[in-house]
């Protein structure tokens, strides 16, 4: 009789930093920003040197009420899609629910309709990141496949 294997899950903890969150939102700023202005087509601001000013004050308050409601985060992500649970409960979100993943300096973010989650380099072991890259490439295939049909 044939055993059943379980499908690969990726599980881990995490208390973010403000200094890996700050880096992983200013390195998708420019991404936000040239999706914001390709979809309107207008800039967002004619004074981008005062929305960098304000930027990073901003992001310090909002990390600091996300750190308060949310100070450590445990993920379960699988084929079926990234489940986080912190003390306000559970998110699940569908890999179908997934607008976009990006690669940055020290982390991924999983873009969702309504928000992002970061999910930090130093939380995956190699054999963790290789996983999970099979998880972003089978998302990409069938976001791919989707669209093609679609068209």
């Amino acid at each position: 009789m044939e055993q059943i294997q379980p499908s690969p899950a990726l599980t881990f903890r995490v208390s973010y930093s403000l200094s890996e969150y700050l880096s992983i939102v200013r390195d998708h700023v420019p991404d936000a920003l040239a999706s914001y202005e390709a979809e309107q087509g207008k800039p967002l601001t004619r004074n981008p040197g005062l929305l960098k000013l304000l930027l990073v004050p901003m992001l310090c308050i909002g990390f600091a009420i996300k750190k308060l409601q949310m100070p450590v985060c445990s993920f379960l992500i699988d084929a079926d899609g990234i489940r986080r649970t912190t003390r306000l409960g559970t998110l699940e979100v569908p890999w179908a629910d997934v607008v976009a993943v990006h690669r940055y300096t020290r982390g991924y973010l999983i873009r969702k309709t309504g928000g992002a989650m970061p999910l930090p380099y130093r939380c995956l072991t190699s054999a963790d990141q290789q996983l999970l890259e099979s998880f972003i490439e089978a998302w990409r295939l069938e976001r791919d496949a989707s669209s093609a049909a679609a068209a």
